[in-house]
């Protein structure tokens, strides 16, 4: 079955149906995948893909590293860091249920009604910095999903006191539970980066990459007539610091050794994965990794993202304390806002813009 030609003719733009909602396509009955959705030759697209748990992301049980015998679960954590970049955590410690809360917050968003939603767009629903909009549009091609970008204050945690009462582009009822939920894992992902920056000999990260934000995001991926043919997300890193992420079905692949491993869902885990900030910050001594998220024909699938971030008038670069005569800068030290643009402009594919500050020889 072919691609339709032209999506416009199956949902148009008015002010209260965005004609680039997949979510709203999807629900207008859509048969065939409009072309401009269709990825014949996506990035890594030959590479081959593990789909049968046979391989699997590590999981750490982050709680037992800090009991009276951590030692063993600790050298795990760091194996996983190392080798992947990316690990499941379970006994992290989040207030009992508020992960199963946080997801059907996210499922509440996408269940309101398109006249409710409208207040929430993005200004530029290409450029999902803030707001509700697509997903990705990558070099002029769409990613089959729709998101809500949500960007705490800088720092989130400030006197222990979290105010994201701005928060103008989610219901208030929303807001107790991912207040939370932002609080919790910004906290965790600061003690975390600690352990890492520690067993490397790197500063805390917030002396020097300055203080760190918090973004939210909610994803929904919709069925898909023709799951082949499309991404949910195109492979990318993570443009932030820091980066965790709870799902409900499979999806997410994590590109490892040259293939892609599907990452299975357990209930009340936490998926971690080092941004491209650490990347820099550490002169490349933790790596951000390539990932992208595959949709089904069968199930709808919701995930929340929680992205630790500088904030956006920070200059990044390797810690000064990492680097010598033997170990000479890897990176140039760029602005953050510069970086983020440079992504919005160019795509986070192919750790493009990891690349660009990277100091070749």
């Amino acid at each position: 079955m072919a691609p339709a030609a032209d999506t416009d003719q199956i949902l148009e733009h008015t002010d209260d149906a965005p004609g680039w909602s997949v979510q709203l396509l999807v629900e207008k009955g859509v048969k065939e995948v409009p072309s401009k959705y269709v990825r014949y030759k996506s990035l890594h697209s030959d590479l081959p893909v593990i789909d049968d748990f046979s391989v699997e992301l590590p999981v750490i049980d982050y709680g037992k590293m800090h009991g009276a015998n951590g030692e063993e679960e600790t050298a795990n954590f760091f194996k996983a860091v190392h080798e992947w970049g990316f690990l499941q955590i379970v006994n992290h410690g989040l207030t009992e249920g508020l992960i199963d809360r946080t997801l059907d917050v996210a499922r509440s968003f996408f269940l309101l009604l398109v006249s409710e939603k409208q207040k929430y767009f993005a200004p530029d629903p290409d450029v999902p910095v803030e707001g509700y909009a697509r997903i990705n549009n990558v070099d002029g091609l769409m990613d089959w999903g729709d998101t809500i970008m949500m960007n705490g204050d800088v720092p989130v945690l400030n006197k222990h006191k979290t105010d994201f009462s701005d928060w103008h582009h989610l219901p208030e009822k929303f807001r107790d539970t991912l207040v939370t939920y932002a609080r919790e894992t910004h906290t965790l992902g600061l003690k975390m980066m600690k352990q890492l920056g520690d067993a490397i000999g790197m500063a805390d990260v917030e002396e020097t990459g300055g203080p760190q934000g918090l973004q939210l995001a909610f994803n929904f991926y919709p069925p898909c007539p023709q799951p082949d043919l499309v991404l949910g997300i195109s492979a990318h890193t993570d443009p932030q610091t820091f980066s965790f992420l709870i799902q409900d079905q499979p999806g997410l692949h994590v590109l490892n050794k040259g293939r892609w491993v599907l990452v299975r869902p357990i209930h009340d885990a936490l998926i971690v994965n080092i941004g491209d900030q650490l990347e820099i910050l550490s002169n490349g001594k933790y790596k951000s990794i390539m990932h992208r998220v595959r949709v089904s024909s069968e199930y709808k699938r919701f995930i929340v993202g929680s992205f630790l971030r500088p904030a956006l008038d920070a200059v990044i670069g390797p810690d000064p304390r990492l680097i010598d005569v033997e170990h000479p800068p890897l990176y140039k030290a760029i602005k953050y806002a510069d970086y983020m643009g440079d992504g919005i402009d160019d795509g986070f594919l192919e750790k493009r813009i990891v690349n660009k500050v990277r100091i070749h020889e």
